[in-house]
């Protein structure tokens, strides 16, 4: 009689964590999942007008390298070689991606150098 008390109690409280704890997170997964996801971008052309832009990822002789907006030599050049990317990749470099920050650049360097 114990045992069936003890066991009828355990499946009392996996059903109240099952319905406290993991049945939510499914409801808000399924609500999220309804709605469409708006896909952002990181980087904008540096040709395009943007007059917030402080860095430039673009080609170092052959290598993935970031400049500070108007100067000519690069503060940071990454041990990614540009041949190695994917050809959308490479011509994205060649016309150079603006980042407004710090931020952004990291985002860009992580997505073109891992």
């Amino acid at each position: 009689m114990k045992r069936m008390i003890g066991f009828t109690g355990s499946l009392l409280l996996l059903f109240l964590l099952f319905s406290a704890v993991i049945l939510p997170s499914f409801k808000r997964a399924g609500a999220n999942a309804a709605k469409p996801l708006q896909e952002e971008s990181f980087y904008t052309p540096a040709s395009a007008e943007n007059d917030s832009c402080k860095f430039i990822l673009k080609d170092s002789n052959g290598w993935v390298a970031a400049f500070r907006a108007g100067e000519d030599k690069p503060f940071y050049v990454s041990s990614t070689r540009v041949c190695d990317l994917p050809e959308v990749d490479r011509n994205e470099l060649k016309k150079g991606i603006k980042a407004g920050t710090r931020q952004q650049l990291g985002h860009l360097l992580e997505d073109f150098c891992s």
